[in-house]
């Protein structure tokens, strides 16, 4: 009797991805909305707190030359190395999800905790700490987030393969494009962060 080949998760690709990103999309939209009531629950003497360390952090921020690099490679990477991570447990088809759920859940808090903290002001520092990040952040989350969901499912519905085990070309070829735009914009945040915490710091009453 023949053995079951192993499957590494990554070793077939769906072509077509495209079903993933609405159910991806209302996951992310789910934890914003989650992250937004949990922000509510910030107390007045919580925000005072907030409110001086965020605008003690700006003016940090300000004043380097650069933003810290590790600090912005490990908010850029974690979410994509997390959603990749994922893909080597069976529970994938429920990991996965839940990540992109949390993504929603804690920028959307983060967001409205700024907001709460330092009105329309925080809203700008939320925009430097956050908004650019996302730009890069989110589409090659979500990318990755559908192949791996997608070869989740495959393995969950009892697919096999007689392909090896190393990581097919199509996913190296994938991680590489992803690793390249992030590794971009750590490169834009880094340069241009310093610059406008400074333009804002302008219009926070002191």
């Amino acid at each position: 009797m023949k053995k079951p080949h192993r499957v590494f998760l990554f070793s077939r690709l769906s072509s077509d991805h495209r079903p993933f990103y609405p159910v991806f999309s209302f996951l992310f939209l789910l934890g914003i909305g989650i992250g937004y009531l949990t922000a509510g629950q910030v107390t007045g003497s919580q925000r005072q707190e907030l409110s001086e360390y965020l605008y003690t952090y700006m003016r940090s921020a300000a004043s380097a030359q650069s933003a810290p690099v590790l600090r912005v490679l490990f908010a850029y990477f974690r979410g994509p190395v997390a959603l990749l991570l994922a893909g080597f447990f069976a529970g994938a088809v429920w990991l996965v999800p839940l990540l992109i759920l949390g993504q929603g859940m804690l920028l959307s808090f983060s967001v409205f905790c700024f907001a709460a903290a330092l009105g329309r002001s925080g809203l700008l520092c939320a925009f430097v700490a956050f908004g650019i990040r996302c730009l890069f952040v989110l589409p090659c989350s979500f990318f990755l987030a559908a192949q791996v969901w997608s070869a989740s499912e495959r393995i969950k519905l009892g697919d096999r393969t007689k392909r090896s085990l190393s990581p097919s070309p199509s996913i190296m070829f994938t991680i590489f494009i992803c690793s390249l735009i992030l590794l971009i914009g750590c490169v834009i945040e880094i340069s241009l962060a310093p610059r406008l915490y400074a333009q804002i710091l302008i219009h926070i009453p002191q």
